[in-house]
């Protein structure tokens, strides 16, 4: 599972300069999305499944292209890493970050402040483990407190755990 230093550590893993690729590839079923294009949250009272359409890495194909859904293909344990970027356009409110699993928020999240005032950003990652059977599904979902938030730099991991 990877370990994040916030913000900036984010954004230079979406940065071309320091592409993922360069990476050590994982020999374990693992999937890395990446997405930058906007996804707006138009109704504060609904969750989102976020979309992606970069596969960093996809070791097992548990994903095909610009879908929210990672597919678990072989059933064991996994560790689950999301974290996304969003612009709030409006007043101030908050983002809140949940991993779905089969399509269903659970009770892993996150939440990120936005200031008070207009045209601001908040950042929220989350993370957790889950015993997971081949068929189902894992999603990166988010809600915000205020309409007229738009998600922009977002990313999912998805490893299995070797236990």
């Amino acid at each position: 599972m990877h370990r994040y230093g916030g913000l900036a550590h984010f954004q230079a893993q979406l940065d071309a300069k320091a592409p993922l690729a360069n990476l050590a590839k994982p020999t374990t079923n693992y999937t890395l999305l990446t997405e930058s294009a906007a996804f707006a949250l138009t109704l504060a009272t609904t969750w989102y499944a976020l979309t992606f359409g970069t596969e960093q890495y996809d070791v097992d194909g548990q994903h095909t292209g610009t879908s929210e859904d990672v597919v678990i293909n072989t059933t064991g344990v996994y560790d689950v890493y999301g974290q996304a970027l969003v612009f709030n356009n409006n007043a101030d409110g908050t983002l809140f970050l949940q991993i779905g699993i089969n399509n269903t928020p659970v009770k892993a999240l996150a939440m990120g402040k936005f200031p008070n005032s207009a045209f601001q950003w908040a950042n929220a990652a989350v993370v957790g483990r889950w015993s997971l059977t081949a068929g189902d599904t894992v999603s990166l979902m988010a809600l915000s407190s205020d309409t007229g938030a738009t998600v922009y730099e977002r990313i999912l991991e998805v490893k299995q755990v070797i236990v």
